[in-house]
């Protein structure tokens, strides 16, 4: 039986609550920009828990190397053609044989969702994951709708 991935241990949101975006930029570090990025791709993947540090180092490494450092250099990685491929970077010391397809794509996806907030004047919010942050995008995708996922629904100021 395989041990499914817990919630992101900095996610302090509930499932259901709809809160995904801040009008002021409270992820203020690389480090918080990869700790929200890979947050979403564990929970997104439902990697199980023990591949969670290594996945965080080779992110790490892999950010790095492309130069993302801020949810908006992250936001502006819309082409995969920007993406190089891990094994192109990778080096004796830097390992990154889990940042495979499903890993690359998600990356995509998230890019996608991100630019959409950017372009909103918004910003993420710590600990969001990425069931809202998807459900958000979805319901950003049709501005006339006036539900609790709707973009004036979802900002706040902290």
């Amino acid at each position: 039986m395989t041990n499914r991935k817990t919630p992101p241990h900095f996610s302090t949101f509930s499932s259901t609550q709809p809160v995904v975006l801040s009008t002021v930029k409270v992820c203020k570090s690389p480090a918080e920009v990869l700790r929200l990025v890979s947050g979403m791709i564990q929970e997104k993947l439902l990697l199980e828990d023990s591949n969670t540090t290594t996945l965080n180092s080779q992110l790490k490494f892999y950010f790095d190397e492309v130069g993302i450092d801020t949810e908006s250099s992250f936001a502006l990685m819309k082409e995969k053609s920007l993406w190089p491929l891990p094994s192109d970077i990778c080096d004796k010391n830097n390992a990154t044989n889990l940042l495979k397809t499903p890993i690359l794509l998600t990356l995509c996806e998230l890019v996608e969702y991100v630019g959409r907030v950017r372009e909103s004047g918004r910003f993420l919010r710590l600990g969001v994951t990425y069931k809202s942050m998807a459900k958000w995008a979805k319901a950003n995708e049709n501005p006339g709708r006036n539900d609790a996922q709707s973009p004036s629904h979802s900002t706040s100021t902290t």
